[in-house]
Order: C-alpha cells, then sequence, then structure tokens
C-alpha cells in the first residue's frame, strides 16, 4: 500500500502540474477567454482546487495505508496538497512569461496596436515627469506581528511621434516598504511614510530610462488595477482609454526567464523532495 501511495502521489503530481499549468496558460494567455488576475490564476486557484483530486485519489489508499489517523490528516489536508501547488502556483509565471517574445516599437503609442503583447522595447520617447500622479495604497499584513504595507504606485505619460497633449501610454514605477505596526512603533509610522513619500518622488523623477532594457505592460493583475487608479488622476492621460502603463525593466528577457526557470525547478525538487522523504520517515516509524 505504501508503494501505490507514492506511485499516486507522483502521478497526481505531474498530471496535476502538467494539467493545470497548460489549462491556465491557453485561457489567460494564449487565447485570452478568461479576464482573470494572475494571483487568482497564478496561486489562489491551484492552492484550492488540488484538494478535489487529493480527496478522490490518494484519501482511499492513505485511508488503507495503517498511518494513525493524525498522520493521515496531515498527509491529506497539508503534505499532499501544499507540495503539489506550491511548485504549479511558483511555475506560472514562468511557463506564461516564455510565451511572449520582444516586440521591437518605435514610438509608445505603436503598443496599442499589439494588446496582448507584453513586453516591449521603444525606440523614441518622451517623459514628462512633472506631470506624474500617485496612488498610495496601504494594508496591514500578518498574525501576531502585523506590518504595515506601503506601496507608491507613480505614472507619468509617454510621448512619441505626435506632438498631442494627451497621451494614451505611461510609464510607471512601484515602490515598497514595510513598516511595524505594533503598538509601540505606530507613533513613528506617519514620519517614516512621509520620508518614504519623499523618497520615492525624487527616485520618480531622477529614474534614468536610459538604462531599461525593455518595457513590460501591466495586465491582469493587482498592480494593473493600482497604476490605473494614478491614471484616473493624470488630466495629461486619456481617461476614456483603457490604461496602458509600461514598467522598466533592467535586465534582458532572458535573465528574467532564467530566474523564474531556476525558481521553478528549485521548487518541484524541494517539494518532492519533502513528501517522498517524509513518507518514507513516516512508513519507517509506523512499522
Amino acid at each position: 500500500m505504501f508503494k501505490k501511495i507514492i506511485k499516486a502521489y507522483l502521478i497526481l503530481f505531474v498530471i496535476f502540474y502538467i494539467g493545470y499549468s497548460l489549462l491556465n496558460w491557453f485561457l489567460t494567455t494564449k487565447s485570452g477567454l478568461f479576464k482573470i488576475d494572475n494571483s487568482y490564476s497564478n496561486f489562489w486557484i491551484p492552492f484550492i482546487i488540488i484538494y478535489i483530486p487529493v480527496f478522490f485519489v490518494l484519501r482511499p489508499l492513505v485511508i488503507k495505508s495503517g498511518f494513525k489517523s493524525k498522520t493521515q490528516d496531515g498527509l491529506l489536508w497539508v503534505l499532499f496538497p501544499f507540495t503539489i501547488s506550491i511548485p504549479t502556483a511558483f511555475s506560472q509565471d514562468f511557463f506564461k512569461d516564455s510565451s511572449y517574445g520582444i516586440i521591437h516599437l518605435k514610438y509608445p503609442e505603436d503598443v496599442l496596436e499589439y494588446p496582448r503583447e507584453r513586453f516591449f522595447t521603444i525606440e523614441e520617447f518622451q517623459v514628462k515627469n512633472d506631470g506624474f500622479t500617485l496612488f498610495k495604497e496601504r494594508h496591514i499584513s500578518g498574525g501576531r506581528s502585523k506590518s504595515l504595507k506601503v506601496n507608491n504606485y507613480y505614472i507619468a505619460p509617454m510621448f512619441g511621434s505626435n506632438n498631442d497633449s494627451i497621451s494614451r501610454v505611461a510609464y510607471g514605477l512601484k515602490f515598497s516598504t514595510s513598516l511595524n505596526h505594533g503598538l509601540l512603533f505606530r507613533d513613528k509610522q506617519p514620519e517614516k511614510i512621509e520620508a518614504f513619500n519623499a523618497k520615492t518622488a525624487e527616485e520618480f523623477s531622477n529614474y534614468d530610462l536610459y538604462k531599461v532594457t525593455f518595457f513590460e505592460k501591466q495586465m491582469l493583475s493587482e498592480d494593473a488595477e493600482h497604476f490605473a487608479v494614478a491614471w484616473s488622476g493624470n488630466n495629461l492621460l486619456d481617461s476614456e482609454t483603457e490604461p496602458v502603463v509600461l514598467v522598466g525593466k533592467k535586465e534582458t528577457l532572458q535573465q528574467l526567464l532564467e530566474r523564474k526557470r531556476n525558481m521553478t525547478i528549485y521548487s518541484v525538487i524541494i517539494c518532492l523532495t519533502v513528501a517522498v522523504g517524509l513518507l518514507y520517515i513516516f512508513e519507517y516509524f509506523r512499522k
């Protein structure tokens, strides 16, 4: 029975990992049939739906395994679901990003001709940093040790070949910091936030766009929604069109994909090692 559990787990791992990745890529990237936030399609959905095949495929085998009831619960509710869903979730960014190439453009407004593309280089553009707008996003996270997450979303219009006073493309920068939200530290938060705001405003104004190797268009993400709020308050940006916000990258696309590929490989190896290793440990002490 023990060998059957390991075999069934490995088969389920492969089928779920490959099946969900292909389905997610096709529905959200290739065909664009589903317009859903990437944080849901890449992360939360696999963490939730993995319990369905675990219940129907692995639960009958675990019940017959002879493991103690607490061990069975740990396998079915924690070990199996997490060691399958974690590498699946961590791999989605790599699979999606690797399906895009870099589109080489002359002017920023040319981006509008490629609504489903994500990565671009732009040969000629002008930016009016004095026309920037800012959206400040704050939220509290953590359990007992709470922290205040502070995010500043800056955008500025990008202009190309025309001399229009209104732009349909902007470039954006996100700055983040975390502050201790404990009772003893809250009095210092306003001062630290004010200093953070001043620092990020200066960094945005002095941002060196010449060092940008390519731009990433913000799509189907929480960041895209927050940049859109900043867009709505800018009178130099077209309020009647869908926001197109480009974030500069100072690494090559190949470096970006290699970094995400390595994270994909490491997550698969670590989770499989943990799952199989713990199964052998539980089996050893069961005898």
